[in-house]
């Protein structure tokens, strides 16, 4: 946050991350269906790095996207500590780049989201959170719980 208040880089800083969002988002869902989790941990954590610079351009259908993200082990036989250590940094950067982006969505002065389409990835979230939090890495629960608390702040301002 400090980093992107600061001048010159403030003025470049932001578009750099708006860039780098779209540009590995994009490569997540080709990543995605070619099944390399390799590329999809650097991408993740890629993800993650951008939203940490400032990027703001978030979408409920990225958000979707992440949310249904799974690691997939490696083909390859790695050693089980190079499997863990990939398996918690995908996770970790999932739920990180997911603890930035839900608030985003769910602000209604900023998004240009439907409520519809809110609520919906607000429900989303709180049955993934629940699905995965026994097999969430502990560095990665704190990210986890704030799209928790996101979503469930959401509901209950949403409910009349």
């Amino acid at each position: 946050v400090v980093l992107r208040q600061a001048f010159p880089s403030s003025a470049v800083l932001p578009f750099f991350a708006e860039t780098l969002l779209f540009k590995v988002m994009n490569e997540l869902y080709n990543t995605e269906s070619s099944g390399d989790i390799v590329d999809a941990t650097k991408q993740m954590c890629c993800s993650f790095a951008a939203l940490l610079c400032g990027a703001t351009c978030v979408k409920a259908e990225w958000c979707n996207f992440l949310l249904e993200l799974q690691y997939v082990p490696s083909s390859c036989e790695l050693r089980k500590h190079l499997e863990q250590a990939r398996r918690s940094t995908f996770q970790y950067s999932k739920w990180g780049a997911l603890s930035l982006m839900i608030p985003q969505v769910m602000n209604p002065l900023s998004s240009k989201e439907p409520i519809e389409t809110r609520a919906a990835l607000a429900d989303q979230t709180l049955e993934s959170v629940f699905d995965s939090v026994a097999a969430t890495p502990a560095d990665a629960l704190l990210p986890l719980f704030e799209c928790a608390m996101a979503s469930a702040e959401y509901l209950l301002v949403l409910e009349p």
